[in-house]
Parts: structure tokens; sequence; C-alpha cells
């Protein structure tokens, strides 16, 4: 295709002051209500490197905002995305599924206004393959990209997909593609009622960060993060929200007599750091602190134990660095976090919690009985997901060639 000088191509819009118009334009969808959909499209961007115009767009805000009922009642102030992070802070579960809730109602009730904002962002920034790494809202998006004939991806984010397809059913247009971590039953059977037909669903492993698939020595990693060599490594991490569980494992886990190092880390609830430090630790327990960090790949790799909320992307993480689990279910978890229970335990990679007061039993089962370990460790190494590297840059290179054989907003040469 020939491009005169000082002429706008169809690439060009909203972005257009970074745009790169040689390049094709991958638009992913994501939000900022947890941080896995973040985590996620962070990821996919590594994978594609600079071979494609990249460009993230947070759909609640950016695209969707307008309709956003919290953000009308604050004047702006605040949005839904804002709420249910803050609920996820505070280990309200029950306001994070009620909100979930509430975002199906509403975008049946807004169906057409929101797929027309849908359609017209679409129009105006011509990407020419779509993904989505969201849930609730990809019915409508589904229905903008098939009338525009944009190759459309689903990435899910969870184990538990019926978020991701709900206001899809029975889908038939050639170019969607539904994306789902593994092949595993206990996760094609949550995919099995939305009728999406086989030649539709890709098995691509979970997106994520390239740091949690390189392998590298615990030593030279402990030596460089400052950690101890000569006592196991507890790592704890409640999300990127940080909930204030962490102060509950902290305040159980300064009672246990194994010595031991323990990395916290909050995420961006900084205020659990002075909370952690108000709290004496016996002499044979030291600990680390991290607020929000990237170093959260090396960290995990360097530990012995992982004590995480249920969390999809920190499950994935964990399966991906082949560290063994403690799931956090002592208080209500979101509705699309049950799945991953089941799944760590019928795959024996770790245990599920589900009182506080058995904390010193897991932790002298999985620092001190060997053979619990062993059983770990072989159920991880039998737990193996597709690598993401290799398999999300082949969907899109797929989904591209599919751009160029024709329709509204093929690019193909000509």
């Amino acid at each position: 295709m020939t491009v005169k000088p000082g002429v706008v191509t169809m690439r060009q819009s909203l972005f257009a002051g970074d745009a790169d118009t040689s390049k094709r334009r991958v638009i992913i969808f994501s939000c900022s209500g947890g941080g896995g959909h973040a985590t996620a499209t962070t990821a996919i961007k590594a994978y594609l490197g600079d071979v494609y115009d990249v460009v993230d767009v947070n759909i609640f805000s950016e695209v969707l905002g307008t309709c956003d009922p919290f953000r009308l009642i604050s004047d702006g102030s605040f949005s839904g995305e804002d709420i249910y992070n803050f609920l996820i802070r505070q280990g309200a579960a029950w306001g994070g599924n009620m909100l979930c809730s509430m975002g199906c109602l509403l975008t049946q009730m807004q169906q057409r206004r929101l797929t027309t904002l849908i359609e017209e962002f679409l129009i105006r920034n011509k990407p020419d393959v779509l993904i989505s790494v969201i849930p609730i809202v990809n019915g409508l998006i589904y229905t903008a990209a098939e009338r525009l004939n944009i190759p459309f991806a689903i990435i899910t984010t969870d184990l538990y997909t019926a978020t991701f397809w709900y206001g899809i059913h029975q889908p038939s247009y050639k170019h969607f593609y539904f994306c789902v971590p593994c092949a595993d039953e206990l996760v094609v059977k949550e995919v099995a009622p939305a009728g999406i037909p086989e030649s539709c669903i890709r098995y691509v492993g979970y997106p994520v960060r390239p740091a949690f698939l390189e392998r590298s020595y615990v030593e030279e990693l402990r030596s460089q993060l400052q950690l101890p060599q000569d006592k196991p490594i507890v790592m704890v991490m409640m999300g990127a929200a940080g909930s204030t569980a962490t102060i509950g494992y902290a305040r159980k886990l300064s009672h246990i007599d194994i010595p031991m190092h323990i990395i916290f880390c909050v995420g961006r609830n900084v205020a659990l750091l002075q909370a952690i430090r108000d709290i004496s630790f016996p002499d044979h327990i030291t600990i680390s602190l991290f607020s929000f960090t990237e170093q959260v790949g090396d960290l995990m790799r360097a530990s012995d134990i992982l004590i995480t909320k249920s969390g999809s992307a920190s499950v994935c993480e964990a399966l991906y660095v082949g560290i063994p689990l403690l799931l956090d279910n002592t208080a209500p978890v979101l509705l699309w976090e049950q799945l991953n229970f089941d799944f760590i335990q019928q795959h024996g990679c770790g245990s599920v919690i589900t009182s506080l007061h058995h904390l010193p039993i897991h932790m002298h089962r999985l620092l001190e009985d060997a053979e619990h370990l062993r059983e770990i460790r072989t159920g991880m190494q039998c737990c193996q997901l597709p690598d993401p590297r290799h398999y999300i840059p082949l969907l899109v290179k797929e989904m591209i060639s599919h751009a160029d054989q024709g329709g509204l907003y093929s690019h193909a040469p000509s």
C-alpha cells in the first residue's frame, strides 16, 4: 500500500501521535479492575515485541466511560473499577461478585448503546486485529467486530471462563477465537455451555509476563535479591491490590517455630507495610517487605512456598514457576476463582487453607514433610501449561492473515 506524504492512513486516529503506520495494528481491550487484566496485557505486548503497533485500551474508561453509573453519580471522581479494587483490598468478595452481576445486568439493559460506542471506537481507530482480556462485555465486542469484519480473539485470564463468553452463544463469525489456558477437562467443560465451535477454540497458555517463564539458579537469585541461603523462604502475596488478609497471615506466621524467611508482597496497598513492621517476629524468622514490584517473578522463583489468594494470575504464575501453593480460602472468594481450588487440588500442585488456625499444620507439611513436597513437585511437572510466548504470536499471525483476505479493514498491499 502506497502512502502519500501528509496523508493520514486508516490506522492513524486517536493514537496517531505514536502510531507506526508501517506496522499492523493490534488493539487489546483491558481494564484496571484487579491486577490480572493489566498484567496479561503487559505480557501479550511483550510477546508481540515491536512487530506490531500494539495499543492497550481500558475499555471501561476510554470507550464505555460515559455509561459507568459510578462515574455519573460521582461526577467522575471514581469509577466502577475503583469501587471493585477497594472491595478487593478489603477482602469483600461479596461486593466483587455483586458488581459482576450488576455489570451483566447493565450490559443487557444498554446493549445497543454500548455496542454502538464500541463500534464507533473501532471505526475511528481501525485495528487489524482485536484482542480482549476482560470479562462481561465480550458479547458486545463480538457483535461490533463481526459487523466490521475485524478478527477478534478473547484471551481468558481465568480458568473459569463463563464471565468471558457472557453474551456469546453458538458464535458463527469465522474470524472469532476463544483462547483458554489449557485443554484440561476442568477448564474445557466451563466453555461447553457457550456452544463455541471447536475450530474457534485455541489453547494458548496463560498470559504471564516473560519473567515467570525464565529459568535461573535459586542461589544466584537469592544472592541478587539479598535473601538468605540457609533457610526456607515463604512468599506471601495477596494480589496486586493488596488484601488486608496479609496481616492475618503475618501474625499467624510470627508464632510458627520453624526457621524461615518470609517475603511479604503487599501490592499497591502500601498501608500494609507499616502494619507488618509493627508485628514482633522471633529471631528465627526474618522478613522482607515489597510494595508493588516488577520483581515478582524473581521473588517467586527464589521462594520455596507461595501463600496467595485464589486469583488466576497468581495461580498460573506459580504453575509456570513450579512453586508449591497454599491457596487462601479462609473467607468468601470471587465466583470465578472457585475453580482454582479444584484445579490445584485435583492436580496436586499444593494445598488449600480454610482457616488460619490450620496454618501451622500446613507450614510443617510444606516445609518439613519431604514426601509431601515430592508429591507436589510431581504434580507441578505434570501440570505444564502451554507456552504463551509461542502460541499467542502464532494466533495473532493467523488473525492478520485473515485480515489480509479482505473485508472492511483489509490492509493487504495493493
